[in-house]
């Protein structure tokens, strides 16, 4: 592993792995953010208009794929957790949370089980969904 340095660390920007909104489309989607925020039964901590989840997201909270220590739990039992949410490996998957931080903890989940290549990042996340005013692809709304 390098260590940081003044001059920072050099990356590619893949245009191919962050979707916009209107990127989104019937696509797979994982709201990483607890069940009780995807249920909108929980307040979001940032003002937003809308509680609940973008339709026909499945719910995969961020700390189901990591044991009490913060560590990524086994191949098998990430690939379990992803089974039990119906989720198709062979078709692509766009995550999202609250800001588009906590989902990449899913999305390196998948890489750790040999498909980070069907994982898109919807860095709009539910900042941008909870303020949309044409809701016709959330649920479970409740208002703030």
């Amino acid at each position: 592993m390098r260590a940081p340095s003044e001059e920072g660390f050099d990356y590619k920007y893949n245009p191919g792995f962050v979707f916009s909104y209107d990127e989104i489309g019937d696509r797979q989607v994982i709201d990483a953010r607890c069940k009780e925020r995807y249920l909108g039964k929980a307040p979001e901590p940032r003002p937003t208009i809308h509680q609940g989840h973008y339709k026909g997201a499945k719910c995969i909270f961020f700390k189901e794929v990591v044991d009490t220590n913060w560590c990524y739990k086994s191949k098998e039992e990430i690939l379990k957790v992803i089974r039990d949410n119906e989720i198709d490996l062979e078709k692509e998957v766009v995550f999202y949370c609250g800001s588009g931080v906590s989902c990449c903890i899913d999305i390196l989940a998948f890489a750790l089980v040999g498909k980070f290549d069907i994982c898109r990042l919807y860095d709009g996340s539910w900042a941008e969904l909870g303020n949309l005013s044409d809701t016709k692809n959330l649920e479970a709304l409740n208002y703030n």
